[in-house]
């Protein structure tokens, strides 16, 4: 959508937020009120268009179109008309007639699934309107809206934050960057810069992993960042290899039919005389041998096998919408990817545990007093929800090998009363928790920020030994040792 509201001077090398709550006409601390938005929604609602769905007479006219498909209607016709044959032109009939009913079942259960997918997913956003706070349906924020955020929450719209407490997003989505990303309030940007640079900003379709914060509407719909990249998708339909090369055979053995039809025609006359009797039996002998070069239990397997390899698909969760689509990839020859979320999926594991000269074990392998205080550790100093998982994706995978039952108890057990969140500058997180008698601080971080700050290290059997500095130096060498086979390592 497109409004004299929604469009920002994002040309300029530095814009200031005062000068967009003006542009948007919008207030920072009350909201909009009620007949304001209903206004502004008059402009479009904030999702992205969708392509029309074509109807199922459509669907079978494209089906019919395919150069294998005509090639048969062919055979048909001519099997039906000069060479009087009814049953073969039934057989030919039934084949195409089952093809096209299979591509367009599957094209319909494709839709299907894809709108059903559209609309679980479809979010809320908590929004200030008349000054007070209230949950809405995404599609209804609009520009100039005041929304608030909250650790789990998918992003609605692009915002320009005004306030944030510890926030971070997951933008992996438009960056392609795997960690959450620390963000906070600025009053005056550089809108040039990258969508990875701008840290005063949350973009549609990003998840916030931890924190809290509040953000003007900058853009909704197609206006947004994520809606920019879904307008270069395009939807003219491509054609896949699979349908070049059944493209590329149907030509083939048209214009080798009709080769071998004239040139049986030629013989038959050049044999037998060219009287009125001598023609009609030429011709009908020619044509019988141009339709019987049709291959008409080709199309039937190609459907088969491809309406095979759909179901495969769908089993692990993969919605194909048109049959040919499901082989483009066994025709692949170059694939340009980045790791995260394509060659991964963006998830981590809790491997193993690594104590004071002892070897690695496996967390939901340990016991005693090791095991007890990586899990205290894990559990308390950490603000990733485990029912359902949310947060920080760290936290989260370490929270993996536990119990959520387990979690809960032990955080109503010692309740925080005291924190001082991770950042970039300290490297560590740090939580203070009530513990009879007193209270207990709990850390975790990079291994040698924690390494600097500890004097003595827990052994397995429970006591504990001064950390000399030749032990720190082996327990960051053996730190470096798992970063370079690819682990992510942090010190309790």
């Amino acid at each position: 959508m497109s409004t004299a509201r929604s469009e920002l001077p994002i040309e300029t090398t530095a814009t200031r937020l005062d000068d967009v709550e003006k542009r948007l006409g919008a207030d920072r601390s009350k909201g909009l009120d009620s007949e304001d938005a209903l206004r502004r929604l008059e402009n479009g609602r904030n999702e992205l268009p969708s392509p029309p769905t074509p109807t199922w007479w459509r669907r079978v006219l494209h089906q019919l179109r395919e150069p294998m498909s005509m090639l048969l209607v062919a055979a048909a016709l001519i099997s039906a008309g000069p060479l009087a044959e009814p049953g073969d032109a039934l057989a030919i009939a039934v084949i195409v007639i089952l093809n096209i009913a299979v591509a367009v079942v599957q094209e319909e259960k494709a839709a299907t699934a894809l709108e059903a997918l559209r609309s679980a997913a479809a979010p809320t956003a908590s929004v200030v309107r008349d000054g007070r706070s209230i949950v809405i349906p995404a599609p209804e924020v609009v520009p100039g809206d005041l929304v608030l955020l909250a650790a789990g929450d998918l992003v609605a719209a692009d915002l320009w934050l005004v306030d944030t407490w510890s926030l971070e997003a997951n933008e992996s989505l438009l960056t392609g960057e795997s960690l959450p990303v620390a963000k906070h309030h600025q009053e005056e940007a550089d809108m040039t810069l990258p969508l990875a640079d701008r840290t005063w900003m949350v973009y549609a379709g990003t998840q916030v992993t931890a924190g809290s914060g509040r953000g003007l509407v900058l853009a909704t719909g197609g206006s947004t960042e994520v809606g920019k990249v879904a307008g270069h998708l395009g939807t003219k339909p491509t054609v896949t290899p699979l349908q070049k090369q059944l493209g590329k055979l149907s030509a083939r053995l048209g214009q080798a039919a009709v080769a071998i039809a004239v040139v049986v025609f030629l013989l038959i006359l050049f044999r037998f005389g060219n009287g009125p009797g001598a023609v009609e039996e030429a011709f009908l002998a020619a044509v019988a041998l141009a339709v019987a070069a049709v291959p008409e239990g080709l199309p039937a397997v190609v459907t088969l096998s491809l309406a095979l390899g759909v179901r495969r698909m769908a089993r692990v969760g993969a919605i194909v919408r048109n049959l040919p689509a499901v082989e483009t990839l066994g025709s692949t020859t170059v694939l340009l990817t980045d790791k995260t979320g394509t060659l991964t999926q963006n998830r981590m594991r809790f491997e193993s545990v690594i104590s004071y000269g002892e070897d690695p074990a496996a967390p939901d392998r340990m016991s005693g007093p090791i095991g007890e205080a990586v899990f205290r550790v894990v559990a308390l100093c950490s603000d990733a929800a485990v029912d359902p998982p949310l947060g920080d994706p760290i936290e989260i995978a370490l929270l993996g090998p536990y119990q959520p039952s387990a979690v809960h108890r032990i955080r109503l057990s010692h309740p925080r009363v005291g924190s001082r969140p991770f950042d970039s500058t300290r490297k560590l997180m740090s939580t203070i928790h009530e513990y009879s008698p007193g209270f207990q601080l709990l850390t975790k971080g990079a291994p040698e920020q924690v390494l600097v700050r500890c004097t003595h290290s827990l052994t397995a059997d429970g006591t504990v030994s001064a950390l000399t500095d030749p032990g720190r130096a082996a327990v960051l060498t053996e730190v470096e040792s798992l970063a370079a086979a690819g682990g992510r390592i942090l010190a309790l």
